[in-house]
């Protein structure tokens, strides 16, 4: 009777394992960090405050026999040197989550009955990766999988929760961000004449990190994947050349200043930095206005921890750090000691990813971001929408489709290819007809609208009115006006800055808007730039109806 195989269970059986393998069990990873197939933990790269690994204690956990333990740790070292992080560790979660006994067939079957989908990819790949490396012992479960469909879970890109967001919601959205970033500015970040009660503490350059982050998830519609990637070389004037070494990184604060963007990519084939997108993308004034506050205060507080720390640098040396900086940054980026220039420079190389926060990090960031925007909503409770990059990309995609355009171009503002975007082309016309017209007859906006209403003006200098003398209402605070592009008083109609006056001739605004949108539709614009001014007209619309409501509500009570 043959003996059971020997499991290995303990750290202590690793180093005899480590020593028969010699060179063998020493790998790379895809970003250039060294380790050891038989080490517990593998750095795989330098993102985050320690940088990025996997912990592979779990394989000694499930007591595996030594061939098997063995396969599985060699198969996982040769993704790690192929494949991104976010790969391999997203398969050795998977691997540590199912605790299959071994990758034999019947084994594999048995799970691919009730599996998840996302989990089965997974162990295909990992399968996979073990056929390459002992087919003899494989090639029976690689063929199954190879052949053996995965049906994906239906992507409802309508999901009131998980999907593109609504009309409402997504106004909702932008008007709130611009509040919030508003409210930080005044608060102390901004040009050097500003308030005296500037904020000093890289926390509270993170928090306002984490806004100018949703803001370029929301106009670059890019991933957090690309967007940790990116350094401060990487965001310069339109029209200067990224190839221009010896440009200026101090840009001047100005109202039709505008910045264009080199966005890197990141899918597996592509390491850190190293596959950047054909064309930059652009930012609007106001957007690169608001980038460039972030990055003074960024600088202010780099010069800030330099002269801490005792380095003195040279203007020249002052720009190429910047330069070197992420975008987003992990907090030993304003902790960390260095002694010397010498050390600081080799830490913050052009294409280093030291100091860089990770995607999953900053991720994590832009939810919790959103979440404190309190987002009004018209599916789901107000102050509960969840916003991420996949809701905002839906967002985008749905309202492309929307105004016809075609496939190549709504692939080009997703940064995606075609076939990805096809999905959003391919909606039913029950499904955008319930889409355009989900603002008719919504109790919703009145019920929104209810607060937002006055019986009195507080003030002369705070009357909204057209040129005609029109009285709409009043602003809560001028403040939060100084900003605003939009136009008086259309515009003002479902800003939460903006109350109206129940006795205000809304009627006649409202024929004002319609017009407007008449004359632009008889010349030819666009549905796409049409938008904003029909949601406008509805706010308008559901502002009367809440009026007429309180004004008949007033005469009743006055007749009894």
């Amino acid at each position: 009777m043959s003996e059971a195989p020997i499991g290995v269970r303990s750290t202590a059986q690793l180093a005899p394992l480590k020593q028969r393998f010699g060179k063998d069990a020493k790998f790379v990873s895809k970003d250039g960090f060294p380790f050891n197939a038989f080490d517990e933990y593998w750095q795989l790269n330098a993102v985050g405050i320690n940088g990025q690994g996997i912990d592979t204690k779990w394989i000694l956990e499930s007591g595996y026999d030594e061939a098997l333990h063995i396969d599985i740790r060699f198969a996982l070292a040769d993704m790690a040197q192929k494949l991104a992080f976010i790969t391999v560790y997203g398969t050795n979660s998977v691997l540590r989550k199912l605790q299959l006994v071994d990758y034999s067939l019947p084994t594999v079957r048995s799970f691919w009955v009730a599996g998840k989908p996302a989990d089965k990819m997974r162990l295909k790949s990992f399968v996979y990766q073990l056929n390459i490396l002992n087919p003899r012992r494989y090639s029976e479960v690689f063929h199954w999988t190879l052949h053996s469909k995965i049906k994906k879970g239906k992507l409802n890109i309508y999901d009131p929760e998980k999907g593109a967001l609504s009309d409402i919601e997504n106004q909702s959205f932008d008007i709130a961000l611009n509040h919030h970033i508003r409210e930080f500015i005044e608060r102390g970040f901004g040009p050097a004449d500003v308030l005296t009660n500037r904020l000093h503490t890289a926390g509270n350059l993170t928090s306002f990190g984490h806004l100018i982050a949703v803001r370029l998830l929301q106009v670059l519609v890019r991933r957090p994947a690309n967007l940790v990637q990116l350094k401060w070389c990487d965001i310069i004037p339109v029209g200067a050349s990224f190839n221009d070494i010896n440009i200026s990184n101090e840009y001047a604060f100005s109202d039709e200043h505008e910045l264009q963007v080199r966005m890197w990519k990141a899918k597996q084939k592509n390491t850190f930095r190293q596959a950047v997108e054909r064309e930059p993308l652009l930012l609007c004034s106001s957007v690169s206005k608001e980038v460039l506050t972030y990055r003074q205060e960024y600088q202010r507080c780099l010069n800030v921890r330099l002269e801490a720390i005792g380095l003195q640098l040279t203007d020249n040396e002052v720009c190429e750090l910047m330069a070197r900086s992420p975008l987003f940054f992990s907090a030993p980026l304003f902790t960390t000691l260095l002694s010397n220039k010498a050390e600081l420079f080799k830490a913050l190389g052009r294409n280093s990813q030291a100091f860089h926060t990770s995607s999953t990090s900053l991720g994590s960031s832009i939810r919790n971001a959103t979440q404190k925007l309190e987002i009004v909503s018209d599916r789901v409770a107000s102050g509960m929408v969840k916003i991420n990059n996949t809701r905002i990309r839906h967002t985008v995609g749905t309202n492309g489709a929307r105004e016809g355009l075609p496939l190549t171009q709504i692939a080009k503002l997703l940064g995606n290819n075609p076939e990805s975007a096809k999905a959003y082309l391919d909606m039913s016309n029950e499904q955008r007809a319930s889409i355009d017209d989900k603002f008719a007859g919504n109790a919703f906006l009145v019920q929104a609208f209810s607060k937002s209403v006055t019986q009195l003006l507080t003030a002369p200098e705070f009357v909204i009115e057209d040129e005609f003398g029109h009285e709409a209402g009043q602003v809560k605070s001028q403040r939060t006006c100084h900003n605003c592009a939009e136009t008086r008083p259309i515009g003002c109609y479902g800003c939460d800055n903006f109350q109206a006056l129940v006795t205000g001739d809304h009627r006649a605004l409202l024929e004002q808007a319609q017009t407007k949108l008449q004359i632009r539709v008889d010349i030819g614009e666009p549905p796409n730039s049409l938008q904003r001014l029909k949601t406008q007209i509805q706010y308008i619309q559901a502002t009367i109806v809440i009026c007429d409501e309180i004004i008949t509500r007033g005469s009743a009570l006055n007749a009894q």
